[in-house]
């Protein structure tokens, strides 16, 4: 969490960003995916390649979707095929504005902070950015 005296405006991905990120492989199921999201009590996960890159976010809304269309096949496919694709990454530099625009634009509820080589390294979530609005100094 940010401190309360940096101004608000000049927050950063890395000032908000919670560092403690589970990811998967995208080669795993989409069983160990539902069981790592309930064992770490969150609700999406970057999804990375054999580098540990992020590929794509997996997250609750895919799996009740991929259920409603009948396409989970018992939890045996693949997490990459019901990740999102193309997630939505930020930099540490990149300024709260921008996160909250990234956010609003792609209608998602987590940016993934990657490092130089695309690997995630934290995670800002709306109620990240809520939380600094509502701590930060008038």
């Amino acid at each position: 969490m940010a401190t309360k005296t940096k101004p608000f405006i000049s927050r950063t991905a890395g000032d908000l960003m919670v560092p403690e990120v589970y990811t998967i492989s995208q080669e795993c199921s989409v069983r160990e995916a539902a069981a790592l999201m309930a064992d770490r009590d969150v609700t999406g996960l970057p999804v990375v390649d054999a580098d540990g890159r992020c590929v794509g976010v997996v997250s609750a809304v895919d799996f009740v979707r991929r259920w409603l269309l009948g396409e989970l096949g018992g939890g045996q496919g693949r997490v990459r095929d019901v990740m999102t694709a193309d997630p939505v990454t930020a930099g540490v530099q990149t300024l709260i504005a921008a996160l909250s625009r990234m956010m609003i634009d792609a209608h998602i509820h987590r940016v993934i902070v990657t490092d130089g080589l695309g690997k995630p390294i934290g995670i800002v979530a709306s109620t990240d950015v809520l939380a600094a609005v509502t701590y930060s100094r008038p």
